[in-house]
């Protein structure tokens, strides 16, 4: 059965922002189940088409976060909402360079030094965190999300 795009139109009077409703999961199983083959789709259609091996990095935002706490999260909803997506084809040299902790920022500097030697110094990889009430207010929580207890994703 193919999937269909979410109705999303209704989807803030229908759930309390951070509130992991039923409705909450389904919405986003739906949109798991819609944008996968999608994603499946592109990826095949640029292996095809490339005469090279292509480097390609797919990453999420965020993620789904169903104990984030919105003004005050706990450490478990930090850990949920701050755990990426981050998938990576790239060649044999680079994969050796991704350590666990990396941030989406280091990952795309050190794409460009790996790849085009830009030189750009990698930076800090830190966690910020924004309450929704005061969505310019960024607190650095990186000391608070102590990622390297999470498995290594390329092991």
């Amino acid at each position: 059965m193919a999937a269909s795009p979410p109705d999303v139109s209704r989807f803030s009077e229908q759930v309390h922002l951070f509130n992991w409703s039923r409705l909450s999961q389904e919405r986003f199983r739906q949109q798991v189940e819609f944008v996968t083959p999608r994603i499946q789709e592109a990826l095949t259609a640029v292996l095809a088409r490339s005469s090279q091996p292509p480097v390609l990095v797919i990453q999420s935002d965020h993620g789904n976060g169903p104990h984030w706490g919105g003004s005050t999260p706990s450490k478990l909803g930090l850990h949920e909402r701050t755990a990426i997506l981050s998938a990576y084809r790239v060649d044999e040299v680079y994969r050796k360079k991704i350590y666990p902790d990396i941030s989406p920022v280091n990952t795309f500097l050190m794409i460009c030094n790996s790849y085009f030697g830009s030189g750009f110094p990698l930076l800090p990889d830190r966690v910020y965190f924004s309450p929704a009430v005061e969505p310019q207010q960024f607190l650095e929580v990186t000391q608070d999300l102590s990622k390297s207890e999470w498995p290594n994703q390329l092991d």
